[in-house]
């Protein structure tokens, strides 16, 4: 199986849960963890060669065969979002990530009149090397 071909199995799968709501504890973090222990859960259980990492300080949340998928989750009405994506001293020691490296990008926003709940309102993976450079900026948050 092609990395396209899992990149847009992953992303049907991961759209098929726009409009579904979840509930998170009351930090920030809850609902990175909550968004990506759902999708993790949900790859794992749709695609039979997803697993768990071997690693915990892996880059991925899944693997799917060699192909590493980091979930990443946006508040769409947040005036500022720095998500971590990979750091450029990782790729350099590790250049397989270039191709082997993919991002479930999970869009989501608060319910207001349900305190403590989110709705995923899109989802799509890319590829690293696929990603334009316009969105993204370089910061250094130590060494």
């Amino acid at each position: 199986m092609k990395l396209t071909t899992m990149i847009d199995k992953i992303s049907l799968i991961a759209k098929g849960y726009i409009g579904k709501t979840f509930r998170y504890n009351s930090t920030q973090r809850g609902i990175g963890y909550t968004i990506e222990k759902e999708f993790r859960e949900l790859l794992l259980a749709s695609i039979p060669d997803a697993k768990e990492p071997i690693s915990s300080i892996s880059t991925a949340d899944v693997v799917v065969k060699n192909y590493q998928v980091d979930i990443k989750s946006k508040d769409i009405n947040a005036r500022f979002s720095m998500p971590n994506m990979v750091s450029c001293n990782k790729i350099r020691k590790q250049p397989a990530l270039l191709e082997n490296l993919a991002f479930l990008f999970v869009y989501y926003e608060m319910i207001e009149e349900e305190p403590e709940s989110i709705k995923i309102t899109n989802a799509i993976c890319h590829k690293l090397h696929l990603i334009s450079w316009s969105g993204l900026t370089i910061g250094n948050l130590g060494l």
